[in-house]
């Protein structure tokens, strides 16, 4: 899976360089796929990702190396909903620093206060949503909680079935994401992924 560092580890230039002389390398749509496919496996295998100079330094302090591993778990969750149609250098830098300072502030008293990105109703619903939910005392604001009960509920509702994992993302849509479409979400608590999927509205779920 992706790692990091400190940003200076050389083994993002590595990275880079192999990504350019793929994309360099197509000329027709086999070459794109086969290119497309080198990427992806590179990046969820052994991706030095994360250790690139201008995302390093924050996402190490504010996610990988907070003190506070609960509140290091949300941010990532709430960025992940921030990161749509804007630099992913601008989230995981002054985005970052903001929800941090929002989680710390407001979001537990009055979550409408300095909500990051104000009113961009793409990704405003999912986070008050997320706080919404963790605030309740069920779950005390801790998302670790809300995973366990979470994960929980379904081992012991279906026990170890295929379509578990599809029937945890409902969950997800359930109390920490605004889903555009019920159907959707309907088709991932019977645990399958609906025939006409195509992740249009989803990819940052």
């Amino acid at each position: 899976m992706c790692y990091f560092c400190n940003g200076e580890c050389p083994d993002y230039e590595q990275y880079l360089v192999f990504v350019q002389a793929l994309r360099s390398g197509i000329v027709d749509e086999a070459s794109f796929l086969s290119a497309a496919q080198q990427a992806d496996q590179l990046r969820f295998q052994s991706s030095a990702e994360w250790v690139e100079p201008p995302i390093a330094r924050q996402v190490e302090d504010s996610i990988f190396r907070n003190p506070d591993a609960d509140e290091g778990l949300l941010l990532f969750i709430l960025s992940a909903w921030l990161d749509l149609q804007t630099s992913y250098k601008y989230v995981w830098n002054e985005l970052l620093v903001r929800t941090q300072q929002w989680v710390r502030s407001t979001a537990w008293s009055d979550p409408d206060a300095d909500v990051p990105r104000g009113d961009f109703q793409l990704t405003r619903p999912h986070l008050l949503k997320t706080v919404a939910t963790l605030a309740q005392p069920a779950y005390g604001r801790s998302l670790a909680a809300w995973f366990t009960s979470s994960i929980l509920a379904i081992a012991q509702r279906n026990g170890p079935r295929k379509g578990n994992l599809y029937r945890f993302v409902s969950r997800i849509c359930t109390d920490l994401y605004e889903a555009k479409d019920e159907t959707f979400t309907d088709h991932l608590r019977e645990g399958e992924l609906p025939d006409d999927y195509m992740g249009t509205h989803y990819k940052r779920l």
